[in-house]
């Protein structure tokens, strides 16, 4: 969806900075065009007229360029539902930041684009870090989720009786009690109409002898993870340019990993939009007010922050005004990467009841963690988080309504034509 020159929200405008490039409208440029485009947009609107040195601008923008082809090598295989690049997300969430913040920084920039780093990739805390500096890192891992293996336990599996074990080893499914046979997967891998009733039902009691763990396990070793257990550079590599290579084994693990994911998804979600709620926080003994003293769910993430520096593996070191400014500057690109979520949601672009599912938990999701947080940030810095996001959660909503409206309409259009054409046969 293009980005509107004004936004209206209850006779209140807030205007967003109409320089917005949309790349998905020039997918002939060539990377280096990209970021010579984005180099000056970045150049223009930060530095136009500052009194940094020419040194430290040139320091800066050279950490720019980093984080752009460290955040281009890592998502520009990576395709989102719509068929765009994800990519292209971190570069419009970049833009929100740069264009639409009432202080724009380099560093606010930089955390914009490398945002899902630590999340979906095997960069580490440790690896931002020495690339950049700690208040990146630090940002990145704030607003990341934790990697679903935290979640596993070996409580989802449960004991076949004697027949269903005899059953499954009978079907020759399996070379093994630990792994499905490869002449098994290369059917399925084929989509062969010769695989029977029995053998779906043989994989399906396997699976559920199964728990999480050991599946991750067997996942593990067909070599499509990487070190985090996410999924391999080189798979999507091979996935993108090679599919032929992609072996049955490989197909079958990644299918089973989607729906390991899929499983804790909302747990995971919870815990990670945890510290940006005010409801039920704990006041702990090192309970500080660091944000504002009317500011629970900011307090609360200062304090989630702070939890995180206490760590002895982390080594950071940051005064309390620092990390003040860490969990205001890391809210706010999570505001900006709210919003482009909410502009390219797929619905815009495809219509299903998947999408329609989809944009409605993002609606219920965006209401319950964002607009309470939104307020209280607004009041402290001055800016129009819940204006914004309140308008595209909105428009959304809107744009649900009139799509099962013509849907039902379609639907009774339908029923009526039946029911004439019955009546003249």
């Amino acid at each position: 969806m293009p980005i509107p020159k004004l936004l209206q929200f209850e006779g209140t405008s807030v205007s967003l900075n109409q320089k917005f490039i949309n790349f998905n409208e020039f997918i002939n440029w060539s990377p280096e065009r990209q970021i010579e485009v984005l180099y000056k947009l970045v150049i223009d609107s930060i530095y136009w007229n500052s009194d940094f040195s020419e040194e430290k601008i040139e320091k800066s923008m050279q950490a720019f360029n980093w984080a752009y082809w460290l955040a281009k090598l890592k998502f520009q295989d990576i395709k989102r539902n719509t068929g765009w690049r994800y990519f292209d997300h971190l570069i419009n969430v970049m833009q929100f930041t740069v264009f639409n913040s009432k202080n724009p920084t380099i560093k606010k920039t930089i955390i914009a684009m490398c945002h899902d780093m630590i999340e979906d990739t095997d960069i580490s805390f440790s690896t931002l870090k020495d690339i950049f500096w700690t208040h990146i890192a630090l940002w990145v891992l704030l607003i990341s989720k934790s990697p679903v293996r935290e979640y596993i336990n070996n409580k989802w599996s449960r004991n076949l009786n004697k027949d269903e074990k005899e059953f499954v080893i009978n079907s020759w499914i399996i070379s093994s009690w630990k792994y499905l046979s490869k002449k098994y997967l290369e059917k399925k891998h084929n989509k062969s109409n010769k695989i029977t009733n029995e053998e779906l039902e043989a994989e399906r009691l396997f699976l559920e002898s199964r728990n999480d763990f050991e599946l991750f396990e067997i996942i593990q070793n067909t070599g499509i993870l990487n070190s985090k257990w996410l999924i391999s550079d080189e798979y999507y590599q091979k996935e993108t340019y090679e599919p032929e290579k992609i072996t049955p084994e490989e197909k079958w693990a990644k299918e089973i990993y989607e729906k390991i994911d899929k499983k804790y998804k909302d747990l995971r979600n919870a815990y990670y939009f945890s510290h940006m709620l005010s409801e039920e926080y704990i006041v702990c003994e090192n309970w500080k007010e660091k944000i504002d003293e009317n500011a629970p769910c900011l307090n609360k993430f200062y304090n989630h922050a702070l939890s995180i520096t206490m760590s002895p593996n982390l080594r950071i070191k940051l005064n309390d005004d620092e990390l003040r400014q860490v969990c205001l500057d890391s809210i706010e690109v999570k505001f900006w990467d709210r919003i482009d979520n909410l502009k390219s949601t797929e619905i815009y672009k495809i219509y299903s009841e998947e999408n329609i599912e989809k944009a409605k938990r993002k609606i219920e999701e965006t209401k319950k963690y964002f607009y309470n947080i939104a307020k209280e940030f607004d009041n402290i810095m001055w800016t129009n988080f819940y204006l914004l996001i309140s308008n595209e959660v909105e428009k959304l909503e809107e744009f649900i309504k009139e799509i099962e409206r013509d849907s039902n309409f379609h639907e009774l259009y339908l029923s009526i034509k039946n029911w004439v054409e019955k009546i003249i046969k």
